[in-house]
């Protein structure tokens, strides 16, 4: 393998692959990482691999990634929006044209250790992560947390980068709540979050940015986030949820979040609007509402 750099417009050895292949596919994912997959191992057509390795454009190196369920060559291969990679037709050991299609899905492991693939929000936490929107909770080891509620001012750090509108360093030239200074690490994107209309704090000068989010909290930053602040009396007198009555203060809000189609609720009539909103849940929220899922 070997690397081309348009800086200098040369090429630098980047190592050997597990598997000598030819008739394979590759595609880069999300993450950076590029993955190869099936081929033939010889010039010889019936050497057809089923195996796939993935090269860490970081380390350099090459790491294997399972295999096909149906060895193949010279067949179609695309990356889906989701970061999974389509692999569909191609010929067969025997030369046969296959018709079969299968999924390749990244391991989130290779990112969080505590987000296994039958995580219930599995999906979701993976499409943040590759939309760049988080990086999880830690980095040694590498981890989501997903269990852990979500401060107000990592949210405001969740929707700036879900929206593409995070600020650079040094944005904030002043303190822009009282308990949110110019240098605090939040401070630019929640300086921002206020710019775009989607908070105002608690009113009195504090914003909170430690204090954990509620789900109409939540309900209220995302909404504002994509539509125009739903007028008064939204609800009518009809309650959108067993526990949110139609004139609570949130509840146009909530109304609008369920038509967006970003939450059902918890499934039993119940919106849970003073729960707690863990990370598990933001990364829902956040894929149905900016990535489309």
């Amino acid at each position: 393998l070997e690397i081309y750099d348009p800086a200098t417009g040369t090429f630098t050895a980047a190592g050997n692959g597990l598997v000598a292949r030819d008739g394979d596919r590759v595609n880069i994912l999300d993450n950076g990482k590029a993955i190869f997959v099936g081929g033939r191992t010889t010039a010889d057509n019936t050497s057809v691999t089923d195996s796939v390795e993935v090269y860490n454009h970081l380390t350099g190196r090459f790491s294997p990634a399972g295999s096909l369920i149906t060895g193949r060559r010279d067949f179609a291969q695309v990356s889906l929006p989701n970061g999974r990679v389509l692999v569909a037709g191609g010929l067969a050991a025997n030369g046969t044209v296959l018709s079969s299609a299968e999924l390749y899905t990244p391991l989130i492991a290779d990112v969080f250790s505590d987000v296994p693939i039958n995580y219930w929000a599995y999906d979701y936490i993976l499409a943040i992560y590759n939309a760049q929107i988080t990086a999880g909770c830690s980095q040694e080891p590498p981890l989501y947390c997903p269990g852990d509620d979500v401060t107000r001012e990592q949210m405001a750090v969740f929707i700036i980068r879900a929206m593409d509108e995070a600020p650079p360093d040094g944005y904030c030239g002043a303190d822009i709540f009282s308990d949110v200074s110019f240098d605090r690490w939040s401070c630019k994107y929640i300086k921002r979050l206020e710019e775009l209309d989607i908070t105002s704090g608690y009113g009195d000068g504090r914003f909170g940015p430690e204090d954990a989010v509620t789900r109409e909290q939540m309900a209220v930053f995302i909404t504002r986030a994509l539509v125009a602040v739903p007028p008064d009396g939204y609800c009518g007198t009809a309650d959108p949820f067993t526990d949110v009555s139609y004139d609570r203060w949130s509840c146009k809000y909530i109304k609008k979040f369920a038509e967006l189609g970003i939450t059902t609720g918890y499934g039993d009539g119940r919106f849970g609007p003073d729960d707690y909103v863990t990370r598990a849940q933001m990364g829902v929220f956040l894929s149905r509402a900016f990535l489309g899922m």
